[in-house]
């Protein structure tokens, strides 16, 4: 998605020696790296969460490649579902809406329960399953994080279900 904004725009995003000249790799340029990327196309304060988003991803990616850790899935949930909105709502912006995800993909939200102290102490469970390095990234990079880039549904998506009771449909 970034390097279709920047091929649409016209932008830059192929990595060059000092002399100027393209780096290639197998013949083909190589392009900068994701983070470099975003900061291109999405270097605005408006775009803040969202970098921190696509940094806690980056950065988890890195840490996690070639391991199997199925406990990790449900402790990121909320960091997933706010990516996939945030690629769906740049994705529409910058290609309108025809170009949008949202009504060709099904998409679950992850429903965890209603926190009885059984499902707490399963979360729980998951998290010391865990390799101390990626718990500790985990917490590391929400902690790193300004409290408003927290609270921002474009850095974590957290929905809280009510229940209530209607007396018709």
């Amino acid at each position: 998605l970034l390097q279709a904004i920047c091929e649409r725009d016209d932008l830059d995003y192929v990595e060059r020696e000092d002399d100027g000249a393209v780096c290639q790799v197998n013949g083909r340029p190589k392009t900068i790296g994701t983070w470099a990327l975003a900061e291109l196309v999405l270097g605005g304060a408006e775009f803040a969460a969202l970098r921190a988003n696509l940094d806690y991803w980056l950065g988890l990616r890195n840490l996690v490649a070639h391991r199997y850790l199925p406990e990790l899935d449900v402790l990121v949930v909320p960091e997933a579902q706010a990516l996939l909105l945030n690629y769906e709502s740049v994705l529409s912006v910058e290609f309108g809406d025809e170009a949008s995800l949202g009504d060709r993909l099904a998409v679950p939200l992850h429903l965890s329960g209603f926190r009885s102290d059984a499902h707490r102490s399963s979360l729980a469970d998951l998290q010391a399953k865990l390799p101390v390095d990626v718990n500790d990234y985990l917490s590391r990079h929400r902690q790193e994080q300004p409290e408003e880039i927290r609270r921002d549904a474009a850095y974590s998506l957290r929905v809280f279900l009510v229940a209530v009771a209607a007396n018709r449909e």
